[in-house]
């Protein structure tokens, strides 16, 4: 049974289709705040298979809010840099808990 907090891994590649912000020189998908400027909108990027993050929220749908995935999305880039995914909404069957032991 997943908890917010548990710790998750990605277990295949998925597709997204998002806005990209940057704030101050850090490149992310996720929530934008007030001094964040939009950078492409629209963008289609795959996550990494084996991404781990942390569970943000469950939601009644059945979908889970996957937050800080360790790694950075690389299919798209901006001066070099990949982007960090700071909060993406999947399929409970997308993820698997895993112990955080297993986190190095």
């Amino acid at each position: 049974m997943l908890k917010v907090g548990d710790t998750v891994r990605i277990k295949e590649s998925i597709r997204l289709v998002a806005d990209i912000y940057e704030d101050d020189g850090y490149i992310f998908v996720g929530p934008k705040s007030d001094i964040s400027e939009i950078l492409d909108t629209d963008a289609v990027l795959m996550t990494v298979a084996g991404s781990i993050g942390l569970v943000n929220k469950i939601c009644k749908d059945g979908q889970v809010e996957v937050a800080n995935l360790d790694i950075p999305i690389d299919n798209w880039r901006m001066d070099g840099d990949p982007i960090s995914v700071d909060l993406i909404t999947v399929n409970a069957d997308q993820i698997e808990k895993i112990d955080s032991e297993e986190v190095k």
